[in-house]
């Protein structure tokens, strides 16, 4: 660990912090000083999750991925393939662990850490012959039921929030995937079948994304990742990958975001779906403009709006198209991150207006974003006016991110506390009570 600090050029204060933050992004609460970083040094080893979160900070401080081991605070070396059972025993098994009273707990404790690379996130997934399963009768109403599960649960975590959410949907996608885990391998399952379960676990990742549990959202993610694969959804895939990338982009790890989001662009034009493409060239425009190429980032966002006006502009069913406000969305963080904060404003507008009712948790980040970067441009009246419209939200909202956002309000509207639209809001966002505070 030595070494590790110097070359982070790290004192042990500044490492005890880095840590905090990185727990905090995973929804833990690690508090350490500068004393505990001595006994690390002198041989201690600090029982989970400590050692992956620290792991964490010296990744996200040094751009590449530091293991618990190559810390010193874990005896067990990294292994690269993990052997695993087939993705629907995986997820059934996964889906037993979330619901159970012992081992729930502990999924939830376990920090966030960065893939080394997509193959490590996703294994050696790859499709199944199923060419001699046969159908069964009543796989059609099942397959319908699936479907309409998806959709429900997709319009809830919209309109509630993931902490609202996950409890309900885990013990659903519990039961279903058990009740299709046949012979080993699953191979009595149906290719449809299996991609309806990649849908479930996508949203099963999602939802605890948004609860602030996201090594348990990434282990979701991956096992959708693999499903899909399985059944031979080279699309679904794709949006799983993405969905991947954008998580670790979100926990502060821009270059393992970029490698999954170009496996992600990989997958989608096997099957060349333009809703897919435009959804994966979009992140990747706004990753490489974080990155600091703006030549790159421009080419991707010309490619994600070619593709998206080729792509379908009505459906509204789940993972059938990419919505005209999320794409919006999407874009504006591609302009703060190129440093044009007005043309982000421009397409957080649109995005708002682009939005259907009831989608209450990507309305509430829009206008708590925009509350940020009106405030940054000194706009404190526009600023207070999408702030009491974030907050009018958050009441029915169960959502971490709502609750980060909030943090994040308040710390900002401190500075604008003696102007009198700024300080009565900052009231109201004092005195707010969220959704929910757990899950």
């Amino acid at each position: 660990m030595a070494g590790l600090l110097k070359e982070a050029d790290w004192s042990s204060a500044e490492l005890v912090r880095a840590v905090a933050r990185h727990g905090a992004r995973s929804g833990l609460t690690l508090r350490y000083d500068r004393s505990a970083v001595s006994r690390w040094l002198a041989g201690a080893r600090p029982a989970a999750p400590v050692p992956d979160a620290v792991a964490a900070a010296f990744s996200q401080r040094l751009g590449r991925l530091v293991t618990a081991w190559e810390t010193g605070l874990s005896a067990t070396p990294p292994t690269l393939w993990r052997a695993e059972a087939d993705a629907l025993t995986s997820l059934a098994d996964l889906c037993r662990k979330d619901t159970d009273p012992r081992a729930g707990p502990e999924l939830l404790r376990t920090p966030y850490t960065p893939p080394t690379a997509p193959h490590e996130l996703t294994g050696r997934a790859s499709a199944l012959d199923r060419s001699t399963t046969s159908a069964r009768p009543v796989e059609g109403a099942e397959s319908a039921v699936r479907s309409h599960i998806t959709e429900v649960f997709t319009d809830l975590t919209e309109r509630y929030g993931g902490l609202f959410t996950r409890t309900m949907l885990v013990g659903y996608v519990r039961d279903s995937s058990a009740a299709l885990v046949g012979v080993p391998g699953g191979e009595d399952c149906s290719t449809g079948q299996l991609a309806d379960m990649a849908k479930l676990a996508h949203l099963l990742g999602a939802a605890n994304a948004d609860a602030g549990h996201q090594s348990l959202a990434q282990e979701y993610l991956r096992t959708g990742y693999r499903l899909a694969i399985e059944a031979g959804r080279d699309g679904l895939a794709a949006i799983s990958l993405r969905a991947l990338s954008g998580q670790s982009l979100a926990q502060g790890f821009p270059l393992p975001a970029l490698a999954l989001a170009e496996d992600a662009c990989r997958q989608a034009h096997v099957e060349g779906d333009p809703a897919v493409l435009a959804f994966t060239y979009n992140l990747k425009s706004q990753l490489h403009a974080l990155l600091h190429d703006e030549q790159q980032a421009r080419r991707e966002l010309e490619a994600a709006e070619r593709y998206y006006g080729d792509g379908p502009q009505t459906s509204s069913a789940p993972f059938s198209h990419y919505s005209r406000a999320s794409f919006l969305y999407r874009s504006a963080q591609t302009a703060l991150a190129l440093g044009d904060p007005d043309a982000a404003v421009k397409a957080l507008l649109a995005s708002l207006e682009a939005r259907d009712a009831g989608q209450n948790r990507s309305m509430a980040l829009t206008h708590a974003q925009l509350t940020e970067i009106y405030l940054h441009l000194g706009r404190v009246d526009a600023a207070c006016a999408q702030g009491a419209q974030f907050l009018s939200l958050l009441t029915s909202l169960h959502s971490w991110q709502a609750e980060r956002a909030l943090a994040v309000m308040r710390r900002k509207l401190r500075r604008y506390a003696r102007v009198p639209e700024a300080g009565d809001l900052l009231l109201r966002a004092k005195g707010h009570t969220p959704g929910a505070n757990g899950s």
